[in-house]
């Protein structure tokens, strides 16, 4: 019953969703829309376009474990010649290479028992299908009106990230789906259940690194155990079907970051810390862009650390209290500015961060506080149209500023400024409340 009064209570100290947003973000959808459209039309054919496509890297791993060819998954010989063959009578000069861990391999293995192009319609459903689960979860659990409902759906379908996504038919729903089912689970004291959904992320580990360094440093055991032991399950049968890959991957790893373009491998054109950084140094000094990742990526660890551990009393999940939500957006978003590897698809992840994030924006605390959220929630809101500006029109191998990373770094400070500002303000409002 309480539990209940409170989350009524909640919902009553809401700012109403702006009805001028709404219209605003369903503009946003409808212009994708006619734009995605008008693209897809002029494709030659699906295979003319699914060739040149993340997809293909992806389906080149699993084709290889398909095919009994798992033991050489990071030989780049074989890599092009499985490539070679899926495309005909296409020819793609750049390898797309395969880069993940070998169990995304084994787990995608029966992708590769299809020919290509059925590949691709199968991923584009699988995807597809979770477009649908996380728009229905935004539509049920964190919307209170229509107006609400709306907005969330038009921002989540006109989100330039989610379109990319499905065109490359990438695998960055799937940990965005593991994040925002684990987040959900941990709201309704279900840590087994958040540890299962999180083994979701494991198709892209290093979107998901940052959401578990939370996780230990509140000591949530009950939800990392289900998950340690799905991942050794996973690595145990990869292992069996493919051998002791671990080695072979991490010299992987050094030839593609040094092999660049001929890779496709473009780190200019990541949006997060490392494209920043390498934009910012315009890749002439990469010792000094280097510099700048490691010190950006330890602040940002820094700043996990202060969230979880010094922000607030009781700030974790199973307490009760759900100050937690809003510092586990906020160790998301870092986790994606801090990602070694991200292009802007992969910020499909930042929507669960944002659900939360928004609800946080729109409470309000009391008189005095209520005019920085306002302004957090419209800093937020904006950030849509950044990805749609900095996609179509703000982002060129020649550019010195990378829109998506600025902005996003920029509301990851003002959120933990106001989270440290709320916090220090309870004590006073208890003791007057007590009063």
């Amino acid at each position: 019953m309480r539990d209940s009064s409170q989350q009524i209570g909640a919902r009553a100290r809401l700012i109403p969703m702006p009805l001028g947003l709404v219209v605003c973000y369903g503009l946003l959808f409808a212009a994708l829309l006619v734009f995605w459209s008008a693209y897809i039309a002029h494709q030659p054919g699906l295979l003319g376009y699914a060739y040149r496509t993340d997809f293909l890297g992806v389906y080149v791993g699993a084709h290889s474990v398909a095919s009994g060819h798992g033991g050489q998954i990071y030989d780049l010989d074989r890599q092009r010649s499985e490539m070679n063959q899926a495309v005909l009578p296409y020819h793609r000069a750049p390898l797309m290479a395969f880069i993940y861990p070998a169990y995304v391999a084994v787990l995608l293995g029966p992708l590769g028992l299809l020919p290509f192009v059925q590949a691709v319609i199968v991923m584009l459903i699988a995807n597809a299908l979770i477009a649908t689960r996380i728009a229905w979860i935004l539509a049920t659990r964190f919307s209170h009106s229509p107006r609400e409902r709306l907005a969330l759906l038009f921002a989540f379908l006109g989100f330039v990230p989610l379109h990319l996504t499905l065109l490359q038919n990438q695998l960055g729903l799937f940990p965005a789906l593991g994040i925002l089912e684990a987040a959900l689970a941990l709201q309704d004291r279900k840590p087994v259940k958040a540890g299962c959904w999180l083994l979701l992320g494991i198709l892209k580990p290093q979107l998901i690194l940052f959401p578990l360094l939370a996780l230990v440093l509140w000591q949530c055991w009950k939800v990392l155990v289900p998950f340690v032991l799905g991942c050794a399950a996973v690595l145990g049968v990869s292992v069996s079907i493919v051998g002791w890959w671990v080695p072979d991957y991490l010299s992987f790893l050094r030839a593609y970051n040094r092999a660049g373009s001929q890779m496709s491998l473009y780190p200019q054109a990541m949006h997060n810390w490392r494209g920043l950084a390498c934009v910012l140094f315009q890749m002439a000094h990469p010792a000094a862009s280097r510099a700048l990742i490691v010190a950006l990526t330890l602040l940002s660890i820094l700043a996990t650390v202060i969230l979880c551990r010094y922000i607030g009393r009781d700030a974790r999940p199973g307490t009760g209290s759900e100050a937690w939500e809003a510092r586990f957006a906020l160790v998301v978003l870092l986790g994606i500015l801090s990602s070694p590897h991200l292009y802007l698809h992969d910020w499909v992840v930042f929507v669960s961060a944002a659900v939360f994030l928004q609800h946080w924006a729109r409470s309000l605390d009391l008189a005095n506080g209520s005019g920085p959220r306002r302004a957090f929630f419209w800093f937020l809101a904006g950030s849509p149209f950044v990805f749609t500006f900095s996609h179509f029109i703000g982002w060129s191998p020649a550019g010195l500023i990378q829109w998506v990373p600025w902005y996003m770094g920029a509301l990851a400070c003002v959120g933990m400024c106001l989270l440290n500002a709320a916090e220090a303000k309870q004590p006073t409002e208890l003791s007057a409340a007590t009063a």
